[in-house]
């Protein structure tokens, strides 16, 4: 399967206004997402066992600023902005298969 194959499940057009909608849509659910940056065209490849509270740690100000020297997705929400990014649910998978899963995305994606 080739990227253009690839059709997120899920797909939120503006993180400023959809914070609730990510919250409640994914509560209780693990799986891989991909972060796009509205500027350059460029994503991120991530996966949680919980992405409610992965998503709500990049919703806190607190926690972008304290980790940014480390995570290239939290400098870029930082600089830019969530009005900036969607978020794409590209699968909802169990734990134990997130960093293969992840993995395939990378590899297909080339984020």
């Amino acid at each position: 399967m080739n990227k253009n194959n690839l059709i997120p499940i899920k797909t939120y057009i503006d993180l400023n206004n959809s914070k609730k909608t990510i919250y409640e849509e994914n509560k209780y659910k693990s799986g891989i997402y991909r972060l796009n940056s509205l500027v350059s065209g460029k994503s991120y490849i991530g996966s949680s066992k919980s992405l409610k509270n992965r998503f709500s740690n990049y919703y806190s100000l607190n926690y972008l600023n304290n980790t940014k020297g480390s995570s290239i997705i939290c400098r870029a929400l930082l600089k830019y902005g969530y009005p900036k990014f969607s978020l794409d649910i590209m699968e909802y998978c169990e734990p134990g298969s997130l960093l293969e899963r992840e993995q395939y995305y990378i590899n297909t994606l080339n984020p």
